[in-house]
C-alpha cells in the first residue's frame, strides 16, 4: 500500500473513533521503536491534620548566662574568652581604619574556636563595610573564611564555637563615655544561616556574646538546642487595631505602626478606659 493510501486510511480511522480512544489504543501498543511504557505507582498523598481551633507554635532557644569567674579555666568558653581579651588588647593599641566601617560606624570583633590536628586554634574576624552595592561582610563570616584560608582542609565538625563583641570605633575606652554598643550582640540573619550549617555537623557549636566590654558576664547560646511548644492564642498576642488611629497591627506587636503608641502604655490604657466610659 502506498503512502497516500495509508494517509487516507489513517484519516478515516481517526474520524471514526473518538480521539481519546484512538490515542489511547495507539499509545498503548509497544513497538521496536517505542518500548512499552513503565507505569509508576502513585503515592498516596497524606492530608494535613485538621486543627479545630487556632494554636500558636512557640519556639524556645536556650542561652546560658554566667559570670566568667564561675567557668573552669579548662572550659572551651573560658579559653575563648581569654583569647578574646587578647584580641581586644591588640585592638586597643592599633584601632581600626574608619573607612572600612563607614556604613554603620560600628566595629565588631569575632573569634572562631577550631580544633585542627588535635590543637585548639583561635581565628580572628572583623566586619568590613566598604560599599553599598556589594554589601558588608560580618565579623563571623570573616572568621570562618579566615579559618578556611589558614587551614584549607578544615571541616565543619572541627569548628567548636565563636565569640562576638562590638567595640568602640574611635578606640575610646573611657568608662564615663556612653559608647552606645549593642552587646550582647547576636548574629545577623546571614551569619546565623552560616552558623546553623556548621551546627548541622557539630550540634554542640555555641555562640558566645558578652554583657559589656569587661567580658565578665558570658552569654552562651546553643544553635541546635531548641524546643517547640503549642498553645492557644493569648489575647495580647493576636492582631489588634489601635484605638487611637484605627491602624491594624500584626500579631505579637506592641508598637502601633500608625501612631507609634505603645500598646500597654499608661496613656493608651487610659484611652481604652475613656472609650469604655463613652460607650456606657
Amino acid at each position: 500500500i502506498g503512502f497516500p493510501a495509508m494517509s487516507v486510511c489513517f484519516g478515516r480511522l481517526r474520524q471514526s473513533l473518538p480521539w481519546s480512544t484512538f490515542a489511547q489504543s495507539f499509545a498503548s501498543k509497544p513497538s521496536k521503536h517505542r518500548p512499552a511504557a513503565r507505569t509508576k505507582p502513585v503515592k498516596a498523598v497524606k492530608s494535613a491534620p485538621v486543627i479545630g481551633t487556632e494554636v500558636w507554635l512557640i519556639h524556645k532557644s536556650y542561652t546560658r548566662v554566667r559570670p566568667l569567674s564561675s567557668i573552669p579555666e579548662t572550659d572551651d568558653v573560658h579559653l575563648l574568652t581569654k583569647e578574646m581579651r587578647r584580641y581586644i588588647s591588640e585592638y586597643k593599641r592599633n584601632g581600626a581604619e574608619p573607612f572600612f566601617h563607614r556604613k554603620s560606624g560600628r566595629v565588631v570583633l569575632s573569634l572562631l574556636h577550631v580544633e585542627h590536628e588535635g590543637k585548639d586554634q583561635f581565628v580572628r574576624g572583623i566586619n568590613s563595610e566598604v560599599s553599598l552595592p556589594t554589601g558588608s561582610v560580618c565579623a563571623e563570616r570573616t572568621a570562618i573564611g579566615n579559618a578556611r584560608a589558614s587551614f584549607p582542609n578544615i571541616i565543619r565538625k572541627q569548628m567548636k564555637g565563636i565569640a562576638v563583641l562590638e567595640v568602640p570605633l574611635l578606640n575610646n575606652w573611657d568608662a564615663d563615655v556612653n559608647h552606645d554598643l549593642l552587646n550582647p550582640l547576636p548574629p545577623c540573619g546571614a551569619c546565623n544561616e552560616w552558623l546553623l550549617k556548621i551546627g548541622e555537623e557539630n550540634p554542640g557549636f555555641y555562640v558566645v556574646t558578652f554583657q559589656d566590654l569587661s567580658l565578665d558576664v558570658v552569654h552562651e547560646r546553643f544553635q541546635f538546642w531548641s524546643k517547640e511548644e503549642s498553645a492557644t492564642a493569648k489575647k495580647e498576642m493576636g492582631a489588634w487595631t489601635c484605638r487611637s488611629c484605627k491602624h491594624w497591627n500584626v500579631p505579637l506587636s506592641v508598637i502601633c505602626q500608625g501612631c507609634k503608641v505603645h500598646r500597654f502604655s499608661a496613656s493608651y490604657l487610659h484611652l481604652q478606659k475613656a472609650v469604655f466610659f463613652d460607650v456606657l
